[in-house]
């Protein structure tokens, strides 16, 4: 029998810093899960399996993505929001630095012009190790 890792990771936004950046959506979000009984640990599983949210938690949800996206645009990038689910105790290790759902972004980082220039003849690989 086998046994292996794989690697992942998220560039995370703590939920405060998401509530500071978007006050308003976030609440209408939250009000949003709890008008359909749901908090955001039910919302985070349901999005990692593609399950479909109300009509209204899915509409509160996409306007705070949008505002989200919107406050942290600086020039020609910007962050865009999404959240995710990980068990560590289930599927992963005491060391991760994630357990539960997390709120993460994706366009933290730019290729250097280097990086641009010859982007095709590299690959990023990620890796873990035992011991």
């Amino acid at each position: 029998m086998g046994f292996g890792y794989g690697s992942n990771y998220a560039d995370v936004v703590s939920e405060e810093n998401v509530k500071k950046i978007c006050p308003a959506e976030y609440q209408d979000f939250i009000d949003a899960l709890e008008k359909e009984d749901k908090d955001l640990y039910d919302f985070a599983i349901n999005e990692q399996l593609s399950e479909e949210a109300s009509d209204i938690v899915a509409f509160a949800w996409q306007k705070l993505c949008v505002v989200f996206r919107q406050a942290t645009t600086v020039g020609n990038s910007c962050f865009d929001l999404s959240i995710g689910y990980h068990d560590s105790e289930s599927e992963g290790d005491k060391y991760d630095e994630v357990d539960g759902y997390y709120f993460h972004v994706t366009g933290t980082y730019q290729l250097s012009p280097a990086g641009e220039k010859f982007e095709k003849i590299f690959d990023r690989k990620f890796f873990v190790t035992a011991g």
